[in-house]
């Protein structure tokens, strides 16, 4: 976090347990030319200062599609480094699965579910995999709090162009927190094997 710039805007509680920002948030979107599509991580680092890392839409950055047709049918594409500083919505496809990721620290994934993920498998990047140390056939501890006791152990397999999380241990994971199609979930590698789950509802 190693810029100097910031914005003031106002907050204000919404309905349904929203929150909204108001006044200065045009001018945060406008000096940081925020565009449609793009996506914004906002990381709380007290309760009134936010640091907001940009993944710009039309950008190649770190993301990969997948297709929901085949399992084998995986098209990775990285690119430049992600810009610093703003936020985003992100936009859904219907034929492809987004995903982005940063190697970090700390590292994590946060990828679109489809119909494929949910039934099949959840397929990880080859840059990514081997950032983290995965390259080896594994099972994988799947944790939706810190502070929770449950878990879930998932089996990674290791391929030439990917890794993948499949099996039992996955469907159990996707049944037991009811994930659905166009679900957003991102994996924090707390380890190697260690994988904290922050699940978006659709």
């Amino acid at each position: 976090m190693n810029s100097t710039r910031s914005w003031q805007v106002r907050g204000l509680p919404g309905r349904t347990a929203s929150f909204l920002l108001l006044r200065g948030w045009k001018r945060f979107c406008r000096d940081n030319n925020l565009k449609e599509g793009d996506i914004c991580t906002f990381n709380v680092i007290k309760t009134k200062l936010w640091h907001v890392v940009i993944m710009r839409y039309k950008e190649k950055i770190n993301q990969c599609y997948e297709t929901p047709e085949s399992k084998n049918n995986i098209l990775s594409r990285e690119g430049q480094k992600r810009s610093k500083g703003s936020m985003t919505s992100l936009n859904k496809a219907s034929s492809l699965t987004r995903c982005a990721f940063e190697i970090g620290p700390p590292a994590w994934i946060m990828k679109e579910i489809n119909t494929s993920t949910i039934e099949n498998l959840l397929s990880l990047p080859l840059s990514f995999c081997e950032a983290i140390g995965l390259r080896e056939p594994c099972m994988i501890t799947l944790k939706t709090s810190t502070s929770s006791t449950s878990s879930w152990q998932v089996q990674a397999k290791a391929y030439k162009c990917r890794n993948q999380l499949d099996g039992s241990g996955w469907k159990r994971f996707c049944r037991d927190n009811r994930i659905k199609v166009g679900d957003i979930c991102k994996f924090k590698i707390i380890e190697t094997t260690l994988w904290l789950v922050i699940i978006m509802r659709h």
